[in-house]
């Protein structure tokens, strides 16, 4: 029989855990801090299986699994979290930890990691941690959404694996910032990381400046430049954008990642490679190949570790600390604020620019911001909607913005509202009949055009009565 342990403080996860452990014939003990079960493990009882909280009272979950990596390095144990972040998912997995489940998770998913764990048991190869993790100082990943839990659990496996890397998502969803994340946390965090872009660059100038050639300025015939595999040394080399460089280039790289090693353009000599090397690409990785933008022997080696990240409007959850985050770098000199008004309308939006555009357009609202408070009318227009979207909406929204800019400018010429209960037109408000000034003549003769000027069926489509039609036909002087 094999012996669980759950060390959770939240009674209702640890019965659930328990009742369907103990249908798969395991024993199971629950304890609700880590205190208590060190205590039994200085007794000589090891669990097969360890199922841990990361947030404990007293000892916490980390700081607990980083002992027993000491004591009892052949344990497997599954970090458990409701509060995940990149740092946690990779002190998880840099302590070894065998899985990392977010809450709140799939029973089902959480049986099958306990499987997965007994089983692979005596097959896992002890591998002791050499060095200390890097501090991560600021968080430049934002976001607590089970898409980007993934991420961040993606980028501490990567960070601990040091073999080639292929980062794929939309424009602005951040791949750059994935990429210096994995060195940040990798081993070779102590080294330079320099990154490349294939698509400002011509296949001559990459090609270069990755492998070094001879310099042009010198005419000794033995001057050489020096490329990123030589100057980041054991650091890591960032190629973007893989789908823009020719095939021939590509061949090229593919030869340099399988016999590690590579020479300058004009020069025979072999040099070892040392640095490691990743890469970004707008699209899928299939894609690519039907595509022939890239070369199938080069995609095997890409296919050995990839990463998708998620556009931004499949994790609307994370726009809002996304924005906090945005504000408190741009603002060094003043505390911003926003309103809800305003959150919602970044909420509501698609953001075909991704993270990029959202970081861009509070930028902006910063700066139209008279005072502290980011304001909805502060917020600038949106970029076009994507392109699945009908035209019908297209013209909805923006007649919706048109109307809420006349109105706003309205209010900036009066601002002080009419006294409270005012009924003479001296004294009350005018703004909706103004802006029935102008929204209703133009719908109203577009409509008569339409039908020819025949005022029965207009004010049929209009929903109208006849004798409305031509009181507002008069009103507005339409003929």
């Amino acid at each position: 029989m094999n012996h669980v342990w759950i060390i959770d403080d939240e009674p209702a996860i640890c019965w659930a855990l328990r009742q369907n452990l103990e249908l798969e014939r395991h024993h199971v003990e629950v304890f609700s801090s880590a205190e208590a079960a060190i205590e039994r493990l200085t007794k000589d009882e090891q669990p097969d299986v360890l199922m841990l909280d990361i947030r404990l009272p007293g000892i916490d979950g980390l700081e607990l699994l980083g002992r027993l990596r000491e004591g009892y390095p052949d344990l497997a144990v599954i970090m458990m979290t409701a509060f995940g972040d990149l740092e946690t998912a990779v002190q998880a997995v840099r302590g070894q930890a065998f899985e990392y489940l977010t809450k709140p998770f799939d029973l089902e998913e959480a049986l099958a990691t306990v499987r997965r764990a007994l089983y692979q048991k005596l097959l896992k190869s002890q591998l002791p941690e050499t060095t200390q993790l890097a501090h991560a100082g600021n968080e430049i990943l934002v976001g607590r959404s089970t898409a980007m839990q993934n991420v961040y659990k993606q980028i501490a496996i990567a960070a601990k694996a040091d073999t080639t890397v292929l980062i794929e998502g939309e424009e602005g969803t951040g791949k750059s910032l994935v990429a210096s994340m994995i060195h940040r946390f990798s081993l070779r965090h102590d080294q330079p990381f320099l990154p490349t872009n294939s698509k400002i660059e011509s296949d001559y100038e990459l090609e270069s400046g990755l492998f070094g050639s001879l310099s042009p300025y010198e005419y000794s015939g033995h001057a050489m430049r020096t490329g990123l595999f030589e100057l980041v040394q054991r650091g890591t080399v960032l190629i973007e954008d893989i789908d823009a460089i020719s095939i021939g280039l590509q061949t090229k790289l593919l030869h340099v990642l399988e016999t590690k090693s590579f020479h300058r353009i004009g020069n025979s000599i072999t040099r070892p490679l040392h640095c490691r090397v990743l890469f970004t690409s707008n699209h899928e990785l299939e894609k690519l190949i039907s595509d022939g933008d890239v070369d199938r022997r080069l995609a095997s080696q890409l296919e050995v570790f990839r990463i998708q990240l998620p556009p931004l409007r499949n994790r609307r959850e994370d726009i809002m600390p996304l924005v906090q985050s945005f504000l408190g770098t741009s603002n060094q000199h003043r505390k911003m604020q926003i309103t809800a008004r305003a959150i919602d309308e970044l909420e509501r939006r698609n953001w075909p620019g991704n993270v990029r555009e959202l970081k861009s357009t509070v930028e902006r609202a910063v700066m139209h911001a008279t005072g502290s408070v980011i304001q909805l009318e502060d917020i600038p227009l949106a970029r076009s909607e994507e392109t699945d979207h009908s035209s019908h909406a297209h013209g909805q929204k923006g007649l919706q913005e048109a109307v809420r800019q006349w109105t706003i400018a309205r209010l900036a010429r009066d601002p002080q509202p009419p006294n409270e209960g005012a009924a003479s037109p001296e004294v009350a408000g005018t703004i909706y009949e103004e802006c029935l000034h102008v929204i209703e003549p133009p719908l109203l003769a577009s409509v008569l055009e339409f039908h020819l000027m025949n005022r029965a069926a207009a004010a049929n489509h209009l929903g109208l009565h006849r004798s409305t039609l031509r009181q507002k036909m008069r009103r507005y002087n339409i003929e």
